[in-house]
């Protein structure tokens, strides 16, 4: 019925499938197999653990469909025996989860128990290189616990493993780091969660002040979770910490002042780190902060009329426009490269003690004292303030102030006007420090050398920069400016002194110089002039001499030549001698003849005064007739100004004995004399009576001479004088011994008169020549026969 098919058609369709279901339901029905699980061994591990889980019926399972299912995470299976092997599924939690089993045949209708092991916390997430990290497990057993270690990404660091606890240390770079636990080399467990090392990433600014700190920001990659304001700090290199002012979490800084030491440890820019506990400290090679200071103030100590003082930094790196401030008066200093520059207001040195201080950047000022009293280093005293000129003197300086860090390379003294003993001119002279006394601030020196009295110079300071101005304390070279141009050896001479500070008669001395050094007595003083004894006695000598003085008598000034005199000394006598008892005018040479005059010198001879007339440098006497002997010659330039040199003497010869007494005509007679200087062979005579007879010998060491007797034979005695110079003769009777000769005829037979002596001396003579003659007649005809004979033997050589 076609009306009815809209409707029947449905209906018919909506039965068919009903009873299509059913048919499916009960085909399906018929082909699953109910199955249990019975076990799983182990019934513990972690992701990766091969497990085997044991069912009751794996009938028509197949290993492509077969699967455990721990939790709701499938795992791969292979089937024998009823029983399914398959390993723990990677991304299952740590803890307990049920396992079934599904296959191809259906699915287990129950399920067992399954521990996963892994790591259940670590802590802390965030910390400091070194700082100790727990990784807590919930199960290790059926784990091995040797060579245990931590894995931070790929750095691996060895651990301690204790009630399921692995701890180990964090190393400096672990940087969001996962951490696994490696039990006997083998990756145990991996945690969900990362590590990171706190490290400093950033200082800003990079450089400060060392006496005035400045904020700095320290920038990290990381802060602890737990990081407190009240025990963080910042470390700087080994000058120590300083505690933080501020911790920003979100922009992960932590700011503190830089480090402020009052001293003078500056150095090399140090590491900038940060400890959250006060224990530990982050690690930053890589980022310092330079530690501004200066390592010099020089000078230390300025001196009178110094303008200017420099200090030396190490960095100055945003400092600019400094300005000096010396208590309360301030000057505008300049930086050039590591050097600021400090001018010096004069009228500061009565001010002192002062505070010394640089303020940088006047819109930020940053302040530094550089020294808390600062001062100026002024003579205070000399000592002593007189000495020798060009003697080995120390002058030590007492100061108002001195560095105390001196150093003795630094000191120097200066005196000022100094007379040159070259040249005479005036020059300031600077000499080298010998010891340098912090303690009682004294600064010693020697005082110049080669220089000559003259007036008092000042003595300035030198402490290692300048030399001081404007000093009042003064060190005079005291000695001898003037003497006598000439005096008699043995008498006085008057001697200038620049300064008497000292002399004293009986102590003081003066000392004579040339090739010897003579010193005598100061025997008085009159104002600023002393009177000295010239040197007496042949040491003496006849030359001109330097004068020094000594006001201890101990240390002498150094010998100069505007202190110089002659000593008139005797050079030579003539004649130096003459026979005893004769008048004779006596000339008297004089190295130097000054003040002499005809009239009112004399010659001393024995002590006796002889009017001398006076030539050049020639004193004439007329010497007495004195007796056998060595009389002293002295002279008197004037009448009270002699000289006594002593060991000058005139003699007057005579003779001591005569030997022979008796003897042939002719022969040698010994005459020994007290002296016999003057004598000489050809020019003086011997006299035999009234019997001139002429000097055949002078013996100068044994004192005699060698008279030839007369020529004639005399009856008696006669006694026997000399002359030196063939004119004066020793008077008769002036020696208390009378030499006497007496000449005899020789024996006959024996000797033989002159006259034989001359007929037999020509006798010989023509004997001598008529032998020669005879020889050189019987040479000539000889070597004629020798020829004549050699003239018939020649032929006959050929047989």
């Amino acid at each position: 019925n076609a009306e009815y098919m809209g409707v029947q058609l449905p209906t018919r369709c909506l039965m068919a499938s009903v009873v299509s279901a059913f048919l499916l339901c009960l085909l399906a029905t018929s082909a699953y197999a109910d199955f249990t699980v019975t076990s799983i061994l182990p019934a513990y591990g972690t992701e990766g653990t091969p497990v085997v889980v044991a069912i009751s019926d794996a009938t028509g399972a197949t290993a492509a469909d077969s699967f455990c299912v721990f939790s709701d995470k499938e795992a791969a299976a292979t089937i024998s025996d009823n029983k399914l092997s398959c390993a723990v599924p990677a991304g299952v939690a740590a803890g307990a989860l049920k396992v079934s089993v599904k296959t191809n045949v259906g699915t287990s209708t129950n399920d067992v128990d399954f521990l996963v092991q892994g790591i259940t916390g670590v802590t802390p997430l965030v910390g400091l290189s070194g700082q100790v990290v727990s990784v807590t497990f919930n199960d290790v057993q059926g784990a091995k616990t040797e060579a245990v270690a931590c894995k931070f990404g790929t750095e691996s660091v060895p651990a301690t493993l204790a009630d399921a606890v692995l701890s180990c240390a964090l190393p400096a770079n672990a940087d969001a780091a996962a951490v696994s636990a490696t039990l006997d080399g083998t990756n145990f467990a991996t945690s969900t969660e990362t590590v990171t090392t706190v490290v400093v990433t950033g200082v800003s600014p990079a450089f400060g002040l060392l006496r005035a700190p400045v904020e700095v920001v320290v920038s990290l990659n990381a802060l602890p979770a737990d990081a407190d304001v009240a025990k963080t700090k910042c470390k700087w290199g080994d000058f120590g910490y300083t505690p933080a002012t501020k911790v920003d979490m979100t922009a992960k800084t932590v700011t503190c002042l830089s480090v402020m030491k009052s001293s003078d440890n500056y150095g090399s820019p140090v590491q900038v780190e940060v400890s959250f506990d006060g224990v530990q400290n982050t690690q930053s090679a890589e980022h310092t902060f330079i530690l501004q200071d200066f390592y010099s103030l020089s000078p230390a100590v300025a001196v009178l009329g110094q303008t200017q003082l420099t200090l030396m930094f190490n960095d100055l790196s945003g400092l600019s426009a400094p300005k000096c401030q010396f208590g309360t008066e301030s000057t505008t200093g300049s930086i050039n490269e590591l050097t600021v520059t400090c001018p010096i207001l004069a009228g500061l040195e009565d001010k002192e003690p002062l505070e010394l201080s640089v303020t940088f950047n006047p819109s930020t000022p940053l302040s530094i004292v550089v020294q808390p009293t600062f001062g100026f280093g002024r003579v205070k005293s000399v000592s002593p303030t007189v000495g020798p000129a060009g003697a080995n003197v120390i002058v030590d300086v007492t100061l108002s102030n001195i560095d105390p860090n001196m150093q003795l390379a630094n000191g120097q003294c200066r005196f000022t006007n100094v007379k040159s003993s070259r040249d005479g001119s005036l020059n300031n002279v600077d000499v080298k420090a010998v010891n340098v006394d912090i303690a009682n601030k004294k600064v010693s020196c020697p005082a110049p050398l080669f220089a000559v009295p003259a007036d008092a110079s000042t003595v300035q300071i030198n402490l290692g920069s300048d030399f001081s101005v404007g000093e009042t304390a003064t060190y005079t070279l005291q000695g001898a400016t003037a003497v006598s141009s000439t005096a008699p050896v043995g008498s006085s001479v008057q001697v200038t002194v620049n300064d008497m500070t000292g002399f004293t008669v009986g102590v003081s001395k003066c000392k004579f110089l040339n090739n010897l050094e003579l010193t005598t007595d100061v025997t008085a003083i009159n104002g600023n002039v002393v009177t000295c004894a010239t040197p007496s006695g042949s040491a003496s000598g006849e030359w001109s001499t330097f004068v020094s003085v000594s006001a201890d008598g101990k240390l002498f000034d150094g010998f100069n030549r505007v202190a110089g005199v002659t000593l008139q000394a005797i050079q030579s006598l003539t004649p130096p001698s003459t026979v005893a008892g004769s008048s004779i005018v006596l000339n008297v040479t004089l190295n130097d003849a000054t003040g002499a005059a005809t009239g009112t010198s004399f010659c001393l001879i024995n002590g006796q005064k002889y009017e001398a007339t006076v030539a050049g440098k020639v004193l004439s006497c007329a010497a007495p007739p004195l007796s056998m002997g060595s009389y002293a010659v002295e002279f008197c330039t004037q009448t009270t100004t002699c000289s006594a040199q002593k060991a000058v003497n005139f003699i007057y010869q005579d003779i001591i004995a005569v030997s022979p007494s008796t003897g042939e005509v002719e022969s040698d007679v010994t005459v020994s004399m007290n002296d016999v200087t003057g004598m000489q062979y050809g020019v003086s005579q011997c006299k035999f009576g009234a019997t001139e007879t002429t000097l055949r010998n002078v013996d100068a060491v044994g004192k005699t001479v060698t008279c030839a007797a007369p020529s004639d034979p005399t009856s008696e005695p006669v006694v026997v004088t000399v002359s030196a110079d063939g004119t004066f003769f020793s008077p008769p009777g002036a020696s208390t011994f009378k030499a006497v000769y007496t000449p005899v005829d020789p024996p006959a037979g024996g000797g033989g008169s002159k006259t034989g002596l001359i007929v037999g001396v020509v006798i010989g003579v023509v004997a001598a020549v008529a032998i020669a003659v005879g020889a050189v007649y019987y040479l000539r005809k000889r070597r004629q026969s020798r020829v004549a004979y050699g003239g018939l033997v020649e032929p006959l050589r050929g047989y």
